[in-house]
């Protein structure tokens, strides 16, 4: 399996140590970095006498087309092409050599090629631009300040603060900006770094005495720099005042300054005040977790990519699963990938995600009961509760959640819902689910529970839901 894996593999330039790979796929290079590169590296080395490092080439797939906006909200885009991939699970690396094309025992005399040092030189990811970024609700003014952050001649302010949790596009839209500047500048020199590594720069540059250095290439040598999770300053007092005068040198020079974090400035802990000023000073952006639309609409994005194919179900089985958090969703897509290609599938199907989700096939029997309790399990409340008389919020929404689902997927009478509700009247259980068809063309996050619950119990979620022209996305209170 490795072995065919891995054969597709490039090697498009060697010196010095350096070995420049390409993958025919984005997929397949995150897959090869984060499973066997240290293997591959190891075994270069036995092999040459000398250690080596590998670099990928961005991968030969032509111009892309730009990445499709999310779908309007209550209809999930019809897919055609999918998946791709991000981070694989850590797979057990053989102990023998992976084969790969031939590679020279030693390194050539002369110097790296260009492209191997342009590889090297920017730190910036191939995958992340603005092409390729999906748009959606969530996303779309961290995307519009990005946009005017990355335009040199019309931007006028040069601080731009990207927070949200782990995985929702923050590192993309960094470099994208990077990207974009390197675009109309071809010989700006980017700096993309994590704050980690900002530090251990610092650390090492006070112990080797080369403090000059280290200031030149921060500074003077810096047409723009790209920060990722500066709330790891926290508490680092030295580096922090380094930071500060670091900071103050690219912003008198209108050098844009691009912060990542995971919480936004005010939140901050452990860190300077005349820091959390300057951090503030600039465009701050919030990225909230994706809709369910625009998670369909990521994976279409990567898929088409990736030239993979996934159905309409497995898409929304996989959207529903991972519901905040894009480079899990990108992970779940790699997985399936790989699973498809061993078993020789052109298209991952829902089956193929029910097993890798551990989502068991539709029962032969489903009853009102078995999605009581599942409705009961999902708000995390007391089945006694949801059959009871309670009429707050908390209750009356899973109730009639519970009544809309026996009602739609197994067809009970409304009498008969209202027995199995403690005797609740049938005109009750017509309010309810009347009451949930009007969520669904209101709210993503009520369509998002029923497509979820839907799915755990082994059903298909509800087709067809197109929400009112100038209907709000969130409903209000219930």
């Amino acid at each position: 399996m490795v072995t065919k894996l891995l054969r597709p593999l490039e090697p498009v330039d060697a010196a010095e140590g350096l070995l420049l790979l390409r993958a025919p796929s984005d997929f397949l290079q995150v897959w090869v970095s984060k499973n066997y590169q240290a293997v591959l590296e190891e075994q270069l080395g036995v092999l040459t006498g000398q250690p080596w490092t590998i670099r990928w080439a961005q991968s030969p797939e032509g111009p892309r087309k730009p990445a499709p906006r999310a779908p309007t909200p209550g209809r999930a885009p019809s897919l055609g092409a999918n998946p791709g991939p991000g981070p694989a699970p850590r797979t057990a690396p053989s102990t023998a050599a992976p084969r790969t094309a031939a590679l020279p025992r030693t390194a050539p005399p002369q110097a790296a090629s260009t492209a191997a040092r342009e590889g090297l030189s920017v730190g910036l990811s191939p995958r992340y631009t603005f092409e390729q970024f999906v748009l959606g609700p969530s996303n779309e003014m961290a995307h519009a300040m990005a946009l005017a952050m990355a335009d040199r001649t019309g931007r006028k302010v040069n601080v731009l603060f990207l927070c949200g949790k782990t995985g929702l596009g923050k590192t993309h839209l960094s470099n994208a900006i990077g990207h974009r500047i390197l675009a109309q500048k071809s010989d700006a020199r980017i700096v993309c770094v994590s704050a980690e590594t900002f530090t251990n720069d610092y650390v090492q540059a006070i112990q080797h005495k080369r403090m000059e250095e280290f200031r030149g290439r921060y500074r003077s040598a810096c047409d723009a720099l790209l920060l990722d999770d500066v709330q790891f300053l926290a508490g680092k007092e030295g580096t922090q005042d380094e930071f500060f005068h670091t900071f103050n040198h690219l912003y008198q020079r209108d050098a844009p300054i691009v912060l990542t974090s995971d919480v936004l400035p005010s939140h901050l802990q452990g860190m300077a005040e005349r820091l959390l000023s300057r951090f503030s000073q600039g465009m701050v952006a919030e990225i909230s977790p994706p809709e369910m639309e625009t998670r369909v609409a990521i994976l279409k994005a990567k898929a088409v990519r990736e030239n993979t194919r996934i159905d309409d179900e497995a898409a929304f089985a996989v959207a529903s699963a991972m519901n905040t958090n894009v480079r899990e969703l990108e992970g779940l897509l790699m997985k399936l990938a790989i699973k498809a290609t061993l078993a020789g599938k052109g298209t991952i199907d829902l089956a193929l995600v029910r097993e890798a989700l551990k989502i068991g096939a539709r029962p032969t029997v489903v009853t009102v009961e078995d999605i009581q309790k599942a409705v009961c399990e999902h708000y995390r409340i007391k089945l006694g509760q949801l059959t009871g008389r309670e009429r707050h919020r908390e209750v009356a929404l899973p109730r009639q959640v519970a009544m809309f689902l026996a009602r739609v997927h197994l067809g009970t009478s409304f009498p008969q819902l209202g027995a199995r509700f403690n005797g609740k009247d049938h005109t009750t259980v017509i309010s309810a689910v009347r009451r949930v068809e009007k969520l669904l063309a209101e709210s993503s996050e009520t369509r998002e529970v029923i497509d979820s619950l839907s799915l755990k119990l082994g059903f298909s979620p509800p087709k067809d839901r197109q929400p009112p022209e100038g209907v709000p996305q969130k409903a209000g209170g219930v």
